[in-house]
């Protein structure tokens, strides 16, 4: 009679357990780093994820709708996804970016890529002293060019 107690005792648990909520994924950080490209037609992006999730970064302007995905490293590391913009029309391009893991995605969070954006990072135009042929703005700082 015990042996029965327990089994039924272990199944329900078992039922419960199963029938309880997951927690959803979280987004991916938002892009450490951000290098516009010479010509401001690309921005190369990095950052951190989960290990081994597919991270997708998105413009969503209008004239540009398009972006890229990539594989997070083994430590979450995301390098150098390089992704169209079109600053002729503006100063700023809207972007998402989501990450997924096996049939989960996560929300996407938005943020701004330009000139002068609200997200107070201001990326200068190679032409303004930078000699490498690109601008990158650290996105852990108040926006300071490297």
């Amino acid at each position: 009679m015990a042996a029965v107690a327990l089994g039924i005792g272990v199944l329900s648990w078992m039922l419960a357990a199963c029938l309880s909520p997951t927690l959803p994924l979280p987004p991916p950080a938002m892009p450490e780093r951000m290098e516009l490209s010479a010509d401001l037609t690309s921005v190369k992006l990095a950052g951190a994820a989960n290990p081994g999730a597919l991270v997708m970064i998105f413009n969503n302007y209008g004239t540009v709708q398009a972006g890229a995905i990539v594989v997070a490293d083994s430590r979450g590391a995301y390098a150098d996804i390089s992704v169209p913009i079109d600053l002729s029309q503006g100063d700023c391009n809207p972007f998402q970016i989501w990450q997924r893991i096996g049939n989960e995605d996560s929300a996407a969070t938005e943020f701004e890529v330009g000139l002068n954006c609200r997200h107070g990072q201001i990326l200068r135009p190679p032409d303004a002293g930078v000699s490498d042929g690109g601008v990158s703005v650290d996105a852990a700082t108040d926006g300071g060019v490297e």
